[in-house]
């Protein structure tokens, strides 16, 4: 009996602990749910349609019966239907008549003869085939995006609201999120990353086995004002999935046409070339809107006046009925037709504000254009300029008299962003706007006469700190970034006030060297950001009240600011390559670690982590337009990858061993890569293809790229010699003796100079154009190579410039892998050569250096553009 008892409370109690184990998977992804919700999709549908006055059926069933909807429906390998028409054309009221139909669709199939006053609804039995069966499909996840509301008018606002429908509906697919949450908290939505984050997700999400077929619809892309080009990536990519359509919406604009690279399996649907069910729609919603006019009840006659009036004005918009019906909602009969006489045809005219949550929105973005275009001369009679200065005026002297040091009352210095909850009610929110944008409206409104330029060095000298504590707070860092260097450039340019100059060009320095800390830890702006400044810094000569009592002594720094601007961090082992995209606004890194990371050149901020390599990454390169990134691994694999969603695009296996080097060919239409096996091969990456190996060289290939005009193909190898290919047919055209390693080769634009950290080698040998360099009677006899231009010496000690001595390195700055990239300078008449460095201990550091006089120059340059990027 004791054993029995015994038995039966071990059972109780795994019992019990089963039970709490449940409860806690349910509470954590109601946790997980409730930090994604940025909004939810379905009220923000039944908002629009009751402010709209209600969703008529007969209004939008015409869209069903189109060829075009059919298409989409019916065939499965029509994946994307684009509708596009201008403001106020109904295309959110259509949308919503879509996903209604859909919705109801969903839990079973529609019979093909459903009719609805004499309409025959012919949603087919296509639907449940198309969307996996034997499981039901589930309802669509949509999203509305909207210009006026900042909460709904990013890309990140739209996965977030598509991923939480879909998890509503399909709650098994959260284990793709939620061991990422469980790390990462509310931060994972909210970061400067969290576009990445969710767009990988939501593509594992979409091709999880277990998952429904999928119906993803957004209105209003053209409202979508942050990261749309990145979004509309996003569609055409998954849009290629199986089980997966997409229905979008926007106005008329030829870069989302471009973007959406509409084809076969991609359709567009214009509202205005179908004018004439636009119209017949437009007749129908006014009948409805009319026969609801209290006022109006009973009297035929003024009905039928009523009707025929607003048919004359509407201008074919649903927007200006529903606008104008709404403002007769309060007129007395006798008053009707000169109420609407007095309203002016078409929707330009016409401004409305609402109020939702306590906040004032623009009720259309229609209005919002209006009011930035043909309306801003009478809004604003004085001229923006005046405008941008008042802003400017009032933003200082609210943050003069609210910000302060440790502002949300945190105490402890080292808490971290993820730890941090802003208190209710939030010091920050009235002047949040004015924390990000004020140095903007300044620099709009700036005049050398004007007074308030002294009121931007007061504000500095006592409120830089707590702006910057601020900052990081709302997560604005890269924004500081940006609009100061935008004053600093302003103030160089135009401004004698030379202290003013130095205050600005410190504080950028500041902002670029502790970014990161600041952004991580705001707290650490009086800490570590103050005491490990150099010592002669202005911010910390001003503020060196600040500094931590409990730090003593305080740690020994460099007097002045050195090359270095910003340190990047997120890598966790060594750097093994690093590479600029062709604009050199985005620098690549493959590490030790098996990632590759994208970073923003202007602000430092991290854009992507690519994760997929099973080894070493040892070596990345963009495509020209910098859509694409190729990195080679130790594996002797090679990926490709989309730098906009962070996806893999294709995997090539074909080397035997390591993958030392790779480079796209300007068209993208060929991609080299070279491996320690002393091969090279070229791929078509479109495909995956292997187009040819090329041998010829007796060590391993270090680096390899293509000419301008993609037909030669140059590699350096580890036997000390460049070997210059016809990239079409694989032939050896020359071969170069260099006496030493060259890892890293850019052809110069006119194809007669190769750029390589050893300097400029002249290919050409004296002739003018690249037609001359006919291939030799004996290509694989090596030349003497002549060098110019920046480089590295061979000790890694100095940079040079034409063979001299100009930039000692320091032993702490002597790199294990090395690139460099050329591009005009906007400040001078000059080239700007940038060598990006990479260490063993995961740092990364690039100087700029201009093209002309040599060591005169290097010593006036007061702030060469560098990076630098360490492991964590």
């Amino acid at each position: 009996m004791a054993q029995f008892t015994t038995t039966n409370s071990k059972v109780g109690i795994q019992a019990a602990n089963i039970d709490k184990v449940v409860v806690e998977g349910r509470n954590a992804d109601n946790r997980c749910l409730a930090d994604l919700r940025v909004t939810d999709p379905r009220d923000d549908k039944m908002r629009i349609e009751q402010t709209s006055g209600g969703l008529l059926k007969d209004s939008y069933k015409w869209i069903l019966d189109h060829a075009d909807f059919r298409r989409w429906h019916d065939d499965e390998d029509s994946r994307l239907l684009w509708i596009k028409g201008d403001a106020g054309k109904g295309k959110t009221m259509l949308l919503c008549g879509i996903i209604d139909e859909l919705s109801q669709a969903a839990p079973g199939r529609i019979s093909k003869a459903k009719k609805d006053n004499g309409v025959v609804n012919k949603l087919s039995h296509q639907f449940n085939r198309v969307f996996a069966s034997p499981a039901s499909p589930s309802s669509p996840s949509f999203f509305f995006c909207q210009g006026t509301d900042s909460q709904l008018n990013n890309a990140t606002a739209v996965l977030r609201g598509l991923i939480y429908l879909l998890l509503l509906q399909q709650p098994s697919l959260i284990l793709h999120i939620q061991e990422r949450y469980d790390h990462a908290g509310r931060q994972l939505f909210e970061d400067r990353n969290a576009f990445y984050a969710l767009s990988q997700t939501l593509v594992s999400m979409l091709r999880d086995r277990r998952a429904k077929g999928s119906c993803m619809i957004i209105d209003a892309l053209d409202e979508c004002e942050t990261d749309l080009p990145k979004l509309l990536d996003f569609i055409v990519q998954t849009s290629t999935y199986p089980r997966v359509k997409w229905i979008v919406s926007s106005r008329n604009r030829h870069d989302i046409e471009q973007h959406l690279r509409l084809d076969d399996s991609r359709t567009r649907l214009s509202l205005e070339l179908n004018a004439q069910h636009i119209t017949q729609a437009i007749d129908i919603y006014i009948e409805h809107k009319v026969s609801h006019l209290v006022s109006l009840k009973g009297n035929k006659s003024l009905q039928n006046q009523v009707r025929d009036e607003m048919r004359l004005k509407a201008d074919g918009t649903f927007l200006w009925v529903a606008l104008v019906a709404q403002e007769l909602q309060n007129v007395q009969s006798w008053n009707v037709l000169s109420a609407l006489e007095q309203i002016p045809p078409g929707l330009m005219p016409l401004s409305f504000l609402t109020i939702r949550d306590d906040r004032v929105y623009l009720i259309h973005q229609s209005v919002k254009d209006y009011l930035n275009g043909k309306a801003s001369s009478t809004i604003f009679p004085s001229g923006p300029t005046n405008v941008h200065h008042a802003i400017f005026s009032q933003s200082l002297q609210a943050m003069s008299a609210t910000l302060r040091r440790d502002i949300y009352n945190l105490h402890h210095p080292g808490l971290l962003i993820g730890e941090i909850k802003a208190p209710d009610p939030d010091p920050l929110a009235a002047i949040r706007y004015s924390c990000v944008h004020w140095i903007d409206h300044f620099c709009d409104a700036y005049n050398r006469s004007c007074p308030e330029v002294e009121t931007v060095g007061q504000f500095l000298q006592e409120k830089f700190l707590y702006w910057l504590e601020a900052l990081g707070l709302i997560q604005h860092m890269g924004d500081a970034i940006l609009s100061i260097t935008r004053l600093e450039s302003l103030l160089r340019e135009q401004s004698t006030d030379r202290e003013l100059l130095d205050l600005v060009q410190d504080s950028r320095r500041f902002i670029l060297q502790n970014r990161w800390i600041v952004e991580n830890a705001p707290l650490q702006t009086y800490a570590s950001a103050l005491i490990f400044s150099p010592a002669y810094c202005l911010i910390r000569k001003i503020f060196k009240d600040k500094e931590p009592k409990w730090i003593v002594p305080k740690p020994i720094v460099e007097h002045k600011w050195s090359p270095c601007l910003q340190t990047l961090e997120g890598h966790k082992d060594s750097v093994l390559s690093v590479a600029f995209s062709h604009d050199s606004k985005l620098l690549a890194s493959g590490s030790d670690d098996w990632t590759i990371k994208i970073w923003d050149t202007a602000t430092g901020s991290l854009q992507q982590t690519l994760e997929g390599h099973e080894d070493w990454v040892m070596s990345v390169a963009f495509s020209h337009n910098s859509k694409l990134l190729a990195s080679g691994s130790n594996n002797g694999t090679i990926n490709i990858w989309d730098t906009a969603t962070g996806s893999l695009q294709q995997t090539l296996e074909g080397h035997k061993d390591w993958v030392l080097s790779v480079a796209f060919s300007h068209n993208s239409k060929l991609l080299a890569s070279g491996s320690n096996n002393g091969t090279i091969n070229i791929w078509d990456p479109a495909t995956g293809s292997l187009q040819q190996t090329l041998e010829g060289h007796k060590d391993w290939v270090l680096s390899v790229v293509f000419s301008h005009n993609s037909k030669l193909l140059a590699s350096g190898s580890k036997d000390k010699t460049i070997k210059i290919w016809d990239a079409a047919t694989g032939s050896l055209q020359q071969t170069f003796d260099l006496g030493t390693l060259v890892r890293t080769m850019s052809f110069e634009n006119t194809g007669l100079y190769l750029d390589t950290e050893i300097g400029r080698i002249d290919l050409a040998a004296g002739t003018k154009s690249i037609q001359s360099l006919f291939r030799t009677p004996h290509p694989d006899q090596a030349q003497e190579a002549q060098y110019y231009g920046y480089a590295l010496s061979r000790d890694k000690s100095w940079i040079t410039w034409n063979k001299h001595n100009v930039l000692w390195l320091p032993t702490d700055y002597r790199p294990s892998i090395y690139a460099i990239s050329s591009s005009a300078s906007l400040s001078t008449p000059s080239t700007v050569t940038r060598i990006g460095l990479g260490y063993n201990s995961g740092r990364v550091v690039v100087i700029g250096l201009l093209d002309f006089g040599a060591v005169i120059v290097l010593e006036t340059i007061q702030e060469p553009y560098s990076i630098r990027s360490t492991g964590l």
